[in-house]
């Protein structure tokens, strides 16, 4: 991708929070979101500059730049349909087009640090090569650059990210995702990072409540961030997960719909507020849950490495 000239102004410094998936980013977005003025006032520029209102609350464009720069095709599919992204020169116009956007957003920002929110650098991530894509792009703009990753339990994970897969209109049960999915090596997430960049510019935290600063996320962010929670509006939190009989409503919807001949049912009209509804209806309702068993195996199975 042909690098653009330097940003003559603008803020020098950038912290980047990369998620991962499942870790309550999309809590801490409508934190940061509900904040904009106050975090101007504290010298940190947070805005959306998107291409596109299918994310709305995601820096998703930040990946696609990430693995352009890297000359690598974005890998999930979900995205490059949200982006037309059907090869790398697709991939490279969308990179282009949105870095001509940040660079002049930033060139007129007065702010001395830039807020990037993105869960799906951590959770797309995986080789060193991937993440120097990502350092050059920052690089361009930026002479100081943090990231800030959270992670959960591979137990907790793994329903969370069940939850979150029944609502983009998949037909998985539990038991099946759990077969796919109860391998999750963080070390080998790390392991990337760990060699592209200094130990000292990733802070690693875990989403435990004994582990996180007043045992809270948000504080925990805030204090990692640099950000003064004290004059910051409380917003409630987002995108909880589903309850077993709201999830096994929508699954079964999801597989019906698909029967039907929907490509994609969430794109289907009976979606519209439909989620939501599910939420309230069923709010008090038993949520997913795995057996001991599977808790064990999945502990067993990512023990040697994490």
């Amino acid at each position: 991708m042909t690098a653009p000239s330097r940003t003559a102004k603008g803020p020098r410094k950038a912290v980047v929070h990369i998620g991962m998936p499942k870790t309550g980013t999309t809590s801490i977005q409508a934190w940061l979101y509900g904040n904009v003025p106050e975090l101007s006032r504290q010298g940190i520029y947070f805005n959306r500059l998107p291409l596109t209102r299918a994310r709305s609350m995601e820096h998703a464009e930040v990946v696609v730049c990430q693995f352009a720069e890297a000359g690598l095709l974005v890998p999930n599919d979900r995205m490059r349909y949200i982006f037309g992204i059907k090869s790398l020169d697709d991939q490279k116009a969308v990179a282009e087009k949105y870095s001509e956007i940040f660079r002049k957003a930033l060139s007129k920002a007065n702010e001395h640090t830039v807020l990037l929110s993105v869960e799906d650098v951590g959770g797309m991530t995986r080789t060193k090569a991937q993440v120097e894509g990502l350092e050059r792009w920052l690089g361009r703009y930026f002479d100081e650059i943090r990231y800030i990753i959270y992670f959960r339990r591979q137990e907790d994970w793994l329903v969370s990210a069940y939850s979150q897969m029944i609502k983009t209109g998949r037909t998985m049960t539990l038991e099946e995702y759990f077969e796919k999915r109860k391998e999750r090596n963080y070390f080998q997430r790390l392991r990337a990072w760990e060699t592209a960049i200094r130990e000292d510019r990733l802070s690693v935290r875990l989403m435990e409540r004994d582990a996180l600063r007043d045992g809270d996320l948000i504080a925990d962010f805030a204090y990692e961030a640099g950000i003064d929670p004290t004059r910051m509006k409380d917003q409630p939190r987002r995108n909880e997960s589903l309850s077993r009989a709201a999830g096994e409503y929508l699954r079964i919807l999801n597989k019906k719909l698909r029967e039907e001949g929907a490509e994609d049912p969430v794109n289907e009209p009976i979606y519209g507020g439909l989620i939501p509804f599910l939420g309230t209806t069923f709010a008090e309702a038993e949520r997913f849950r795995l057996t001991q068993p599977q808790i064990d195996e999945i502990r067993s199975i990512n023990a040697a490495s994490n």
